[in-house]
Order: C-alpha cells, then sequence, then structure tokens
C-alpha cells in the first residue's frame, strides 16, 4: 500500500500526460470520422474580392458537406504564387476574369465541358474549358463576390468530383 501512495506522490506527472494524450487522441479520432469525404467537399478560388462567406452554408446541399472559398486579388504581389498553389492544384471550381484564364493552360488544369444552354463557353484550343458569367449570374452572385467589369469565367478541375458539376448548375441557376 505504502508502495501506491509513494507511485502516486511522485510519478503524478505521468498519469496527468497520460490522460491529456488520451484526451487528444479521442478528440482527434471523432473530429477524422466526422471529417467530410473528398467528394463531400468542394474548395472554391476566386480571383477578386469576397464579400461574404456566406456562400460556404448557402451552398450547402445533401451531397455536400462542405464549401471552403479561398480569393486572393489579381493585383496583389502574390496572386501567381496563390493561383498556381491553390487554384490550379487545390481547388475543385477557379472563378477568375478571362484575362487570367487566357493566361492558364486549361488543357493540363481543367476539365473539358459540354454546352450550357444559356451561357457561352470559354474556349481555348478549340476546346470547350469553362463558362462564362452571364450578367444575371454576375448579380446573383455579387452578393458573394467583388465583380470588377472584366468578363469572369468558371472553369473545373478535372478530378472527376460529380458533385461539382452540380454545384456549377446551382451556380449559375441552371438547375
Amino acid at each position: 500500500m505504502n508502495k501506491v501512495k509513494n507511485s502516486i506522490e511522485y510519478d503524478w506527472i505521468y498519469y496527468l500526460i497520460g490522460a491529456v494524450f488520451s484526451i487528444i487522441f479521442w478528440i482527434l479520432m471523432f473530429r477524422i470520422y466526422h471529417e467530410p469525404k473528398n467528394n463531400e467537399k468542394i474548395m472554391i478560388f476566386y480571383a477578386g474580392e469576397v464579400k461574404d462567406y456566406k456562400l460556404e452554408k448557402d451552398g450547402l446541399s445533401d451531397g455536400i458537406k462542405r464549401i471552403e472559398l479561398s480569393s486572393i486579388n489579381p493585383s496583389m504581389k502574390t496572386f501567381k504564387q496563390k493561383y498556381e498553389l491553390v487554384g490550379l492544384n487545390n481547388s475543385d471550381i477557379v472563378i477568375v476574369p478571362i484575362s487570367i484564364a487566357n493566361d492558364t493552360a486549361c488543357s493540363l488544369t481543367f476539365k473539358e465541358l459540354n454546352n450550357y444552354s444559356a451561357h457561352s463557353m470559354y474556349t481555348q484550343e478549340s476546346k470547350n474549358y469553362g463558362i462564362i458569367l452571364n450578367d444575371n449570374d454576375k448579380e446573383r452572385l455579387s452578393a458573394y463576390f467583388e465583380f470588377t467589369s472584366e468578363e469572369y469565367v468558371i472553369l473545373i478541375k478535372d478530378n472527376n468530383k460529380e458533385i461539382t458539376i452540380d454545384y456549377i448548375k446551382w451556380l449559375i441557376n441552371e438547375v
């Protein structure tokens, strides 16, 4: 009995560390378990200013459990690096001015698209890679994004996510 009492008195720090690690492990396991799967989340890159991040909640549906917005103003010095790193590599949907899309090799990154009835298509190398936002789209999406006078195009990453096409239809109001 005396040995146990001495053990607790001198080794209490190990019990505390064990309890803390157990709690951290428990939290991480439940976070990983409840984390949306890759095909249940969408990452959007916008070249400009985001007015309201409410789009991350407004666009949620049965198949989409998380929407993440990332943006940077094209006039900033670090735009090119963030566009290449986040927009071209990590995003599912990219919304950029047409001048930026013209400087991008779309065939290397973006999915070739079919025509959408009420929209002009963005074409590069005689293939449709994006949807040009019309005035109605810009007006509807201006609650979330700050648009300039330039035309904008929506490009879809070639990652074969089914929910991305459905979400694009929601964005351009062709549901």
